[in-house]
């Protein structure tokens, strides 16, 4: 039996509820399947890789998406490689990715999140991934704008 959505909106904590209470919408356009190529010195993780876009209130967000080779559906359950097609991402899968890469770098400093996460501060790549999480802070607040706390918040 579902449960009753909450009349006020600001009461929701479940991120997919949300996201569909407050129209969050989505395209994502498969972009392919990654066997575990090493890009810019990650280590090799196969992986599906999307271009997303999310729309909200006139807004949009652009971003990649990536997620396991476990994210797939099947034609005839469960027999793994029987006619497997990638799973496209949900709002809630993307938004809660994002959110939980802005909330990391909110109100601290680059040394303070190296410690957090576990990251040489000596190193690029972790300045860069920093980096990375400042502009989707940004971006996302824009995108999410008074809203940012409430999707940030909801769980997923």
């Amino acid at each position: 039996m579902t449960q009753p959505m909450p009349q006020d909106p600001n009461q929701i904590s479940n991120l997919g509820d949300l996201c569909r209470e407050r129209d969050i919408a989505i395209v994502a356009v498969f972009a392919g399947k990654y066997d575990g190529h090493v890009f810019d010195g990650d280590k090799p993780w196969p992986h599906f890789l999307w271009n997303v876009t999310l729309l909200y209130k006139g807004r949009s967000f652009k971003t990649e998406f990536k997620c396991g080779l476990g994210h797939v559906t099947y034609k005839n359950p469960p027999h793994a490689g029987t006619g497997a097609k990638p799973r496209p991402p949900t709002v809630a899968d993307v938004l809660s990715s994002l959110c939980s890469d802005a909330r990391g770098v909110d109100r601290t400093t680059f040394e303070d999140w190296c410690s957090e996460f576990g990251y040489d501060t000596d190193s690029r790549r972790a300045e860069k991934i920093y980096h990375l999480c400042v502009e989707t802070n940004a971006k996302l607040h824009a995108f999410l704008s008074e809203d940012f706390d409430l999707f940030a918040n909801a769980e997923h």
